[in-house]
């Protein structure tokens, strides 16, 4: 089957790794300390899923919880990065594809 437009991979998989890297770098989030990037906010869980002997941990909380919440916002980050990279490269594709169509039309 052939189709109009042809996904292109590699751009696809470069928007989506820009993006992803954009949306752990940029500070989205507003909290109580001011704009933090999720990055910033998931440092200083991280450890504990590593000891249950750090101070300030929850005796309530299992370390596999806070790993598997850290696990889901990464996971959720990556599907919209991997969208939105692909809708982007559609864009690219559509664009290129109608600029080439102008330059063969006489």
């Amino acid at each position: 089957m052939m189709t109009r437009f042809q996904t292109d991979k590699r751009l696809w998989i470069w928007a989506s790794l820009c993006l992803f890297v954009l949306f752990w770098v940029v500070p989205f989030p507003v909290t109580e300390n001011g704009r933090e990037s999720y990055a910033e906010q998931l440092w200083p869980v991280l450890p504990l899923c590593l000891h249950k002997e750090v101070p300030g941990f929850d005796k309530g909380q299992s370390p596999v919880s806070t790993l598997a919440v850290c696990s889901i916002v990464v996971c959720l980050s990556a599907i919209a990065a991997l969208v939105v990279g692909w809708l982007l490269q559609g864009l690219v594709v559509i664009l290129r594809t109608a600029k080439q169509g102008e330059r063969t039309t006489p």
